[in-house]
């Protein structure tokens, strides 16, 4: 492997240890500053563009930035199952041999696109790709739509992506070709049905960025001297070029039903009220939903732990799956969390430990309200 990728990715591995051990802003793109501090070579890929649904989504950016390690140009693994080991829940999955295998090909001048392995439960529906024949994988962008058999589309959630070659993981792709997961929310799903009959389209869409040093550049007005790990960038402008496709397969995928904990319990601390509703579990993803008593019309961030058993203490800074507001007054929030839970059984306690309130107009300043919030309940 060049030098040069060595010390990039020992840059990117500094930078996301540094991310982790201190307080993250809502406010705070991650992703703009970690490329930034890797030096000038950013990357032109909309895979390096990955952002949260909304600003409580920065919990898990250290992690995304992690798995966009291939925008960059440096490939995490061979081929796609390589990805499945880049979140604990979807290793789980990769080791517990979950994944269903499909390897559908379609090729359009001359790109061919291959659906090499699925999965499905009632939080996440996965679906594991490959793509050659592309002059350069990281200049295109990808259109892809997930639905089902009645209809209904997917959101799309979170992905990663892979080409290039790295020393450090021992991989090298083909040049053209590259590896992609894309992860969408299952809660879409009604019923418990056996298997999901999906239908995918994808169309692949040159970007040339009229900045070719990359597509991010300083927010107009942004100060001069500020340093790079502090500076939020916003896209360059550019142009959409040449598209391949649409690629289209057709497939079907076993699906597994959430277990669900029905908890309605309520904590009171620093005057707010807040309540467990449920907790679901699949295998790849545990959701917790929670509302919120308080007449503050603020978005709102938990973090603290959940224990599930003996020397099984998780840290928990949940993603945002959806956002309700009750009739009644209560924010309710449904969060996301990737730890493999699926076998852990007995008794579990979640314990929040600080509640992060963000205002919801701009300067979208940050409140920051002691807890403990505690809650004890059967696992799901």
């Amino acid at each position: 492997m060049r030098t040069k990728d060595k010390k990039v990715e020992e840059s990117l591995a500094r930078t996301l240890h540094e991310i982790a051990g201190r307080d993250v802003p809502a406010g705070l793109d991650l992703w703009p500053a970690i490329e930034a501090r890797l030096g000038p070579r950013r990357s032109r890929s909309p895979w390096g563009r990955f952002r949260p649904a909304n600003r409580l989504g920065w919990a898990s950016l250290a992690l995304v930035a992690f798995l966009f390690l291939g925008a960059l140009g440096y490939a995490l693994g061979p081929a796609v199952g390589r990805l499945f080991t880049m979140v604990p829940s979807w290793q789980y999955l990769e080791e517990n041999d979950l994944l269903h295998e499909v390897h559908l090909a379609q090729t359009v001048a001359g790109v061919t696109v291959t659906i090499e392995r699925v999965y499905a439960d009632a939080h996440q529906v996965i679906v594991g790709y490959s793509v050659s024949g592309l002059a350069d994988p990281a200049t295109y962008r990808k259109q892809v739509s997930l639905t089902n058999g009645s209809g209904t589309t997917f959101r799309e959630m979170m992905g990663a992506g892979v080409w290039g070659s790295s020393e450090l993981l021992d991989v090298s792709l083909p040049e053209g070709d590259a590896s992609y997961l894309m992860a969408f929310d299952g809660a879409a799903v009604e019923g418990a049905p056996s298997n999901l009959q999906l239908h995918l389209e994808m169309r692949l869409t040159e970007w040339i960025a009229a900045n070719p040093e990359g597509e991010f550049g300083p927010a107009e007005g942004s100060p001069a001297d500020l340093p790079a790990s502090a500076q939020v960038l916003v896209p360059m402008e550019g142009r959409e070029g040449a598209t391949v496709g649409p690629f289209a397969f057709d497939f079907a995928v076993p699906f597994l039903p959430a277990r669900v904990a029905n908890v309605g319990q309520t904590a009171q601390a620093s005057g707010i009220g807040v309540r467990l509703e449920t907790v679901a579990v699949t295998p790849a993803e545990t959701r917790v939903s929670l509302c919120f008593q308080t007449t503050q019309d603020l978005d709102w961030a938990p973090i603290g732990t959940l224990d599930t058993g003996p020397g099984r203490n998780h840290q928990v800074g949940f993603e945002v799956r959806d956002r309700i507001e009750e009739a009644g007054g209560d924010v309710c929030y449904v969060y996301g969390l990737l730890t493999p839970l699926a076998e852990e059984r007995g008794t579990w306690r979640l314990k929040i430990t600080e509640l992060a309130g963000f205002e919801m107009t701009e300067p979208y300043d940050q409140t920051r309200f002691s807890g403990p919030w505690e809650f004890v309940f059967p696992a799901p």
